[in-house]
């Protein structure tokens, strides 16, 4: 047999495991692709909502889905998938920086425009063709959605001073009335006990006398103390 027959035995035996192989880095390249692909489209689709969870897993998820695929002959990162790490790197950086509340909007456009270079970054890499002025102004979002989100904000806000101490609850004390309008009888009570022991007003005595009758007081400063033989009450400041 001459040398071109063993090479073609040898192309034959080698052509299906070449194949194999060959299809099998396809594969992992189209996954790859898709990966990203959700990722960015997750982005893309929570950008007036980016405090939703599914926002923020697409995050974290930049390092692994761009990082490179792992697989040769792409083992490590790519240029364009080298720029997406970086823009993702300087925008996590951004986020975790505290703030005053002085700066908050400051805060706010700088990150508005590190989150739109990073989208930009992703879509290049992707083959997309979008520019950067289409992924800053192209969103559209409900007003219901925004105030929705800052009652979310305020609320939280709240309780956390509430449950630290730093902020009171406040209440208010409204007379008790019933469903036609007359003062409660027991806030009535209440009421009427507090000015007692304040001084603020006086107690209305009637004497019972033996025969039963009956006789009100209309001075106020008389008191209950009486002798047994004595009919006439007595004022105990004379």
């Amino acid at each position: 047999m001459t040398t071109s027959d063993w090479l073609m035995i040898l192309a034959v035996l080698l052509a299906p495991v070449i194949a194999v192989q060959v299809q099998q880095r396809l594969d992992v390249l189209r996954e790859t692709r898709r990966r990203k692909t959700v990722v960015f489209q997750t982005l893309m689709a929570t950008r007036a909502a980016r405090i939703s969870p599914a926002h923020v897993q697409a995050l974290n998820s930049i390092d692994i889905e761009f990082g490179g695929s792992g697989t040769f002959p792409l083992k490590g990162p790519t240029r364009l998938e080298k720029a997406v790490i970086d823009s993702w790197r300087e925008y996590h950086d951004h986020l975790s920086t505290n703030y005053d509340a002085s700066q908050f909007q400051t805060w706010v456009e700088k990150g508005n425009e590190l989150f739109t270079n990073l989208l930009h970054e992703m879509a290049k890499s992707l083959g997309y063709g979008f520019d950067r002025v289409q992924l800053k102004r192209g969103i559209y979002t409900p007003v219901a959605h925004g105030a929705f989100e800052e009652d979310q904000r305020v609320i939280r806000k709240s309780l956390v001073d509430i449950l630290s101490g730093q902020r009171a609850i406040p209440i208010q004390v409204h007379p008790q009335v019933d469903a036609v309008g007359h003062p409660d009888p027991q806030a009535h009570l209440v009421e009427t006990l507090v000015g007692v022991l304040e001084g603020k007003r006086a107690i209305a005595v009637r004497f019972v006398e033996q025969n039963g009758n009956t006789s009100g007081v209309d001075r106020p400063e008389l008191a209950l103390a009486r002798d047994d033989n004595d009919a006439v009450p007595r004022s105990i400041a004379g």
